[in-house]
């Protein structure tokens, strides 16, 4: 294990004082073009792996030097709504003291903000390379001439990281016209890449020019051509990458031959690239960022992160075997305590490298409002002392200039728990649970009678169904839909549907059971016009955290409309039928009886409609699988039986609130926070067992924290899988302000707790009347003990009123989940 004190005295060591710079502009002579043999690049391309001269394999493990040549206003402390991105920085100090004035300040903080310091920091912590993210602007003057000034301080860094072991790979963050509308590319104004073709022509000059003056370095290993091509996150660019990039390599090709190039995944995933060699081009790898829990819709806990590594990651390392290619995840970080980190850090960079896969974090340095580590890990060191920089829309220029020009003896505060985590030997235990690994190949095509199965619209990979013994031509006892595809959404579908001809008056119906997938993933029942991807349908959508929904579009190509409907438990049995131009759908309740959906839309199906079950995993990764029991084509006017919910015995303390525990408020097991918005409530109705139930009293909320009930059950199994249940029900009086949502945790035990799972459901879908919803979390436990936590959260603002009920709270091991 390294010393941890002698860390900190190295990174807080006294800087290198920086090389005087040329701030003059000049443009871009021909410098040496020999070709470098490939014995004395730093590290050359043999499949997946990078290797040195003596053939040893190098597993990049690497940090991002974010905030350094392209700043990131929210890495100075900054989170101002009004000041997302670098042009805005600029802009403002511009606008104060005038161009010539603004320019020579940021040259204060690019050349004080990393020092030599610095690089022994990124190596002591256990890093050996970084990744440079840099703006176009900072090496592009203007159009066709070069900043020699850039040129000079990627030169510093390659010394600095020479001298420190570390090797380099080189980003542009943001390019030129811009490829995003997202803040780190600089100026969310701009996103004109795609469509102007002198952006187009400087940004592969960029790259030439960084190509000659760099291509002899010992450590420069890579060429990271484009940072997140997300355009305008609604677009599709695949064809743009591949012809701005594809000009790019060639480019960079006729002057270093033998250097890692690597190209960027889209929104759509990287498979659109097919394998380089089969585009000619040589020691060419890919590269994506993934930050899961934090921009992906999904909670940051400890199953959030299991989860992507069993999916994402391991197609990403299946896909970079098949083409033999190397692979760059550029981009993480779990950044929560309570998500694992920093232990769950290290977990991810061992289980990508063992895949043999190179990975980076975002990121090393970062400032912040509050000096000192703090419980976020995004950075490995930070500000020791409150900044100084103050408001740059008012402080003065010399605390401006000050404040840059003093970066390079800042006191740095290192998080020593990153630190140790990322350097012990062996590794840390494992905080992550054990999920389900989900299939990346279809293992069956099973045919069934008149059935067609079909990838809908741009599916990663084939998709395969599995149907069992004693199907008829409209009934399977179980079908098993294995599935790619993207959405149930907009203008097209992507997704593996089961579908045959209906009649004039036809209905499909199974009942679905819990499925794995990230929080979009889907899977239901439908009737749309044919199989194509944009034909019009209306269709039963159920989620993996019981959401219900029923999505419509009215003609071919038009965009899909979404209604909530319900809340649901698993397994749910879901139906869609048709009389003509009618349409009827159900679910079943919480009680496992049918409810009927009013379906208002009449979609142009056309004469000839198809029915059926779909599935899909909402990302560009591996399969979804989805198992449908009694699955069946009926008339519509077929009675439909009642499901039997799945019970097992219970293992909480008090799931029924009916016991006390020597307290009116609380019943026996359960502990609530102090502010007394949940308590037990006797005499209310609906009643859902016995006389009492628990309520979150939204009525009584004064402020905009949450409030909770919890309980600790143990007698767990580590890698068992359990189900944590509660039925919901919400005030049906006129003109409530219902809270924002009711949430299911389940965490470990102790001061600092890891989140495993949470679900936050949306009130206003909660079941009222007599009707009641059953909320679930399902999660694999990691120790022996946990704790379950039932939260209520308030509406931000505004009035208040309404409760939410709650009863037969059960927790079980989960009968979809193998022992």
């Amino acid at each position: 294990m390294h010393n941890c004190s002698r860390l900190f005295l190295t990174v807080m060591m006294a800087a290198v004082v920086a090389l005087p710079l040329c701030a003059c502009g000049q443009e871009g002579g021909d410098a040496d073009l020999r070709r470098i043999p490939s014995s004395d690049v730093a590290l050359r391309v043999d499949g997946m792996d990078l290797v040195k001269a003596d053939g040893e394999r190098v597993a990049l493990r690497a940090v991002n030097l974010g905030n350094w040549l392209l700043i990131e206003p929210w890495m100075f402390g900054i989170y101002d709504e009004s000041l997302r991105d670098q042009a805005t920085f600029i802009g403002i100090l511009e606008s104060r003291f005038g161009e010539s004035e603004a320019d020579r300040l940021m040259q204060l903080h690019r050349e004080n903000f990393l020092q030599q310091r610095d690089f022994d920091g990124v190596a002591a912590a256990g890093f050996n390379a970084v990744r440079i993210p840099f703006s176009h602007i900072v090496l592009e003057r203007e159009p066709g001439v070069i900043d020699q000034r850039g040129f000079d301080l990627l030169q510093q860094a390659f010394d600095m990281a020479e001298q420190a072991g570390i090797y380099v790979i080189l980003d542009m963050h943001s390019a030129p016209g811009g490829q995003s509308t997202d803040a780190p590319s600089g100026d969310v104004t701009k996103n004109e890449l795609w469509t102007d073709a002198d952006a187009q022509r400087r940004f592969a000059w960029i790259w030439e020019q960084v190509a000659r003056r760099f291509k002899n370095q010992p450590n420069f290993i890579a060429y990271d051509l484009l940072n997140e091509p997300y355009g305008n996150f609604n677009d599709d660019v695949r064809d743009g990458l591949i012809d701005i990039l594809g000009n790019t390599v060639e480019v960079i090709r006729a002057i270093d031959p033998d250097r890692l190039i690597l190209l960027p995944g889209s929104l759509q995933g990287i498979r659109f690239w097919g394998d380089p060699t089969d585009r000619g081009w040589e020691n060419v790898g890919l590269t994506e960022h993934f930050y899961p829990g934090l921009f992906d819709g999904n909670p940051p806990t400890l199953g959030t992160h299991a989860r992507f590594l069993a999916a994402t990651i391991r197609d990403r390392a299946a896909l970079a075997s098949e083409w033999q290619v190397p692979y760059l995840w550029g981009e993480f970080n779990p950044v929560f305590d309570r998500a694992g980190a920093p232990n769950s850090v290290r977990e991810m960079f061992d289980f990508s490298n063992d895949l043999g896969m190179h990975t980076a974090i975002w990121s090393y340095k970062i400032y912040k409002n509050e000096a000192g580590v703090g419980n976020d890990n995004w950075y490995v060191a930070t500000n020791a002392q409150p900044l100084t920089l103050g408001d740059i829309r008012t402080a003065p220029k010399s605390q401006i200039e000050a404040f840059f020009a003093g970066q390079d003896t800042m006191p740095l505060a290192t998080d020593l728990g990153f630190v140790v985590a990322m350097q012990s030997d062996p590794a840390p235990a494992s905080v992550l649970p054990a999920v389900p690994e989900p299939p990346l190949v279809a293992d069956s095509q099973d045919g069934w009678g008149p059935w067609s199965f079909d990838d809908v619209g741009d599916v990663a990979r084939p998709g395969g169904q599995r149907v069992a013994a004693g199907a008829s031509a409209s009934f399977a006892p179980q079908l098993t839909l294995l599935a790619a595809g993207q959405d149930l959404f907009g203008s097209s579908d992507s997704m593996r549907l089961a579908s045959r001809a209906l009649s004039s008056s036809s209905m499909v119906s199974g009942t679905f059971q819990a499925f794995e997938g990230e929080r979009f993933a889907q899977a239901g029942v439908t009737i749309r016009g044919s199989a194509a991807a944009d034909a019009a349908h209306v269709s039963l959508v159920v989620f993996p955290d019981g959401r219900l929904v029923l999505k419509e579009r009215g003609n071919n190509g038009n965009n899909t409309g979404q209604r909530d409907i319900a809340v649901v438990g698993f397994p749910v049995g879901l139906a869609i039928g048709r009389t003509g131009s009618n349409f009827v759908g159900r679910y079943t309740d919480a009680d496992g009886q049918w409810r009927t959906i009013s379906i208002n839309e009449t979609p142009n199906v056309g004469s000839q409609p198809v029915g059926g079950f779909f599935a899909l995993p909402n990302r560009p990764g591996p399969l979804t699988e989805v198992t449908i029991t009694d699955a069946r084509l009926a008339p519509t006017s077929t009675s439909l039986a009642a499901i039997t919910p799945t019970t097992g015995t219970s293992m909480l303390m008090n799931g029924s609130f009916e016991l006390s525990s020597g307290s009116s408020t609380v019943a026996a097991g359960w502990s609530a926070s102090s502010d007394g918005l949940f308590s037990r409530q006797s005499g209310w109705s609906p009643q859902r067992d016995g006389n009492a139930l628990l309520a979150y009293r939204h009525w009584q909320v004064t402020s905009d924290q949450s409030s909770d009930v919890s309980q600790i059950v143990t007698d767990l199994t580590p890698g068992q899988a359990y189900v944590f249940s509660i039925d919901a029900n919400r005030d049906d009086v006129a003109g409530n302000v219902l809270p924002q949502s009711i949430a299911l945790r389940v965490e470990t035990v102790g001061s600092s707790p890891r989140w495993l799972e949470l679900i936050e459901f949306d009130a206003d879908q909660i079941a009222t009347g007599s009707d009641w919803s059953r909320l679930q979390v399902r999660f694999v436990a990691t120790e022996n003990r946990h704790r379950v936590r039932i939260i209520g959260n308030p509406r931000p603002s505004g009035s208040r009123d309404g409760a939410i009920k709650l009863d037969l709270a059960t927790l079980t091991k989960d009968p979809s989940a193998a022992p």
